[in-house]
């Protein structure tokens, strides 16, 4: 009992999810062991006296408490139990904490890659243009700039890849691309077809 098992659920938070029950439980949990915290569970106020809770190591968390200990290792269960019958349980282990802060690797690279994509040549033309005014006056590293356009921008047909070690040099490498495109225009990628969606409302 000095140690119970913290139960909760993310129904309370969000309602009913069906078939996404049980992703968006996992959610929780792996938020909650990033923050280091158990979210208390929302909406109890009287426990059901079904349930012999004085003689059962668990418990219902009605606040917020800190998740942490140096010496064992976080572990949770994550439960969905679907409409349709489908029951499944995983167990969750927080992995190793890095030392590091930010999502992107800090290891430093002598090259990188910025690439570029847009719908058309003409397009990509004019968006390497616009790289070429841009560089030279931001004030952000050059490896940045490349991550988050490979992350964060879409992937569309027409696409250009040049490695470069500093703006000035990508600025060159853009300059000359913009004089003969055919020279590094990279094969067009053909784009996935895309489907019709349906949406079924049903009357359960």
């Amino acid at each position: 009992q000095s140690q119970p098992l913290h139960i909760g659920s993310v129904k309370t938070n969000i309602g009913h999810l069906e078939a996404a029950a049980g992703i968006a439980g996992l959610i929780k949990v792996v938020l909650a062991m990033q923050h280091e915290t158990l979210p208390p569970h929302l909406h109890f106020h009287q426990p059901s006296p079904h349930i012999p809770w004085s003689e059962l190591p668990i418990a219902v968390t009605q606040n917020a408490c800190t998740w942490s200990n140096a010496e064992q290792s976080q572990f949770a269960g994550v439960s969905s139990f679907g409409f349709s019958g489908t029951n499944a349980h995983v167990v969750v282990e927080a992995g190793a904490r890095s030392q590091e802060s930010g999502v992107r690797s800090q290891t430093d690279r002598s090259l990188h890659l910025l690439t570029l994509a847009a719908k058309s040549a003409a397009a990509l033309q004019e968006l390497a243009r616009r790289y070429v005014d841009w560089l030279p006056g931001v004030d952000a590293d050059f490896g940045d700039i490349c991550w988050s356009g490979q992350v964060s921008r879409s992937h569309f047909a027409h696409r250009l890849a040049i490695v470069a070690d500093s703006k000035a040099d990508a600025v060159a490498q853009l300059e000359a691309f913009i004089a003969d495109p055919a020279s590094r225009l990279m094969p067009q990628t053909p784009q996935p077809q895309c489907h019709k969606i349906a949406f079924l409302f049903t009357n359960q």
